[in-house]
């Protein structure tokens, strides 16, 4: 089982609405907390380039920098 997820959701309520990306990682104690967020310098996809109804793009390239994570989609 993996020991990173990921959160995906629209964020409609930023200045600019977008797509936000959490990676959470699996502490000691069973916990996930969160290790990179898409705003974050090093974040290895650039989601602002995808638009509110590219969701499957979007997954599509996170699974091929983070293929380990379970994604999930948050409504």
């Amino acid at each position: 089982m993996s020991q990173n997820r990921v959160v995906v959701w629209w964020d409609a309520e930023a200045d600019a609405e977008q797509w936000r990306v959490e990676v959470q990682q699996q502490n000691s104690d069973g916990l996930y907390v969160a290790a990179l967020e898409s705003d974050d310098a090093g974040f290895p996809v650039k989601v602002e380039k995808f638009g509110p109804l590219d969701e499957d793009l979007l997954i599509q390239s996170i699974k091929s920098h983070i293929p380990e994570a379970r994604i999930s989609l948050r409504l």
